[in-house]
């Protein structure tokens, strides 16, 4: 690491019309506010256009997950996320974010400890 910073990211490819190849990634996705060994992608859930992605420790003690809504004109790199989701009445490294999934208009968010899964609903 050797004074380098771990904040972790998320790298997003797209299939190319010609089908699967050795390629760079398209978008490189991070959240702005995080800082050294936050875990950030250590959990990722897509459904369409919706992406979340799970930070289990760092800024916030009990972890959060972060949304990103594809653009327009596709995936682009940014440090700029669309929500955040933490969990409320969590109590310090319960590890929220720990897992994803989303289906619909359903984000479903795993916390390791004490073992709990929270519900996001429009």
């Amino acid at each position: 690491m050797n004074g380098q910073k771990t904040t972790g990211a998320v790298y997003v490819f797209v299939k190319p019309s010609g089908g699967w190849t050795n390629m760079d990634q398209t978008a490189k996705l991070y959240a702005s506010n995080q800082n050294y060994n936050c875990g950030f992608g250590d959990s990722v859930a897509l459904e369409g256009s919706t992406l979340a992605v799970g930070v289990s420790i760092g800024d916030w003690p009990n972890g959060a997950v972060y949304v990103y809504f594809k653009p327009p004109n596709g995936w682009t790199s940014t440090g700029t996320y669309n929500a955040m989701f933490a969990a409320s009445g969590g109590q310090g490294s319960n590890y929220f974010g720990w897992s994803a999934a989303i289906t619909s208009e359903t984000i479903l968010v795993g916390s390791q400890q004490p073992g709990a899964a929270y519900v996001f609903e429009p």
